[in-house]
């Protein structure tokens, strides 16, 4: 059975953020208090605040290293020769169509199901943490 898991990406603060978890409700909470576990209290993000996160689910999917591979990562194959002829290509994990799919940074036209290419994918980077990836060029 695949391990259910979100990470939280904070737009405002431009850093991965920690202190929010899904609730058995499903909703979004976040931790407020001093970090000793009988201090702290729950809170429901406001609308304004929901607007600087980013919640990325856990793929259940490992790279050809075992590393957690989630939405917005970036993957690198470097058996493929991409459309300029080089070696390797790089590819963004989506969400979409009910399934996780790597698409091909060089055409967004091009992708595989990441349950087809992860064994021969390492994990590089993310879309958050370096947005210029996404740049096209």
């Amino acid at each position: 059975m695949r391990s259910i898991k979100f990470r939280v990406w904070n737009k405002y603060r431009n850093a991965w953020d920690y202190s929010f978890v899904i609730g058995s409700d499903g909703a979004l909470w976040f931790r407020t208090g001093a970090g000793n576990e009988y201090c702290e209290t729950m809170n429901k993000p406001s609308d304004d605040m929901m607007l600087d996160l980013e919640v990325v689910q856990f793929t259940g999917i490992l790279d050809c290293d075992g590393k957690e591979i989630y939405e917005g990562d970036v993957l690198y194959m470097p058996e493929e020769r991409n459309d300029n002829g080089d070696v390797g290509n790089l590819y963004v994990v989506k969400f979409t169509e009910g399934a996780f799919w790597g698409v091909l940074m060089d055409n967004k036209d091009d992708y595989e199901l990441l349950n087809d290419i992860n064994d021969h994918c390492e994990l590089v980077d993310n879309i958050f943490e370096s947005p210029e990836l996404l740049e096209v060029k």
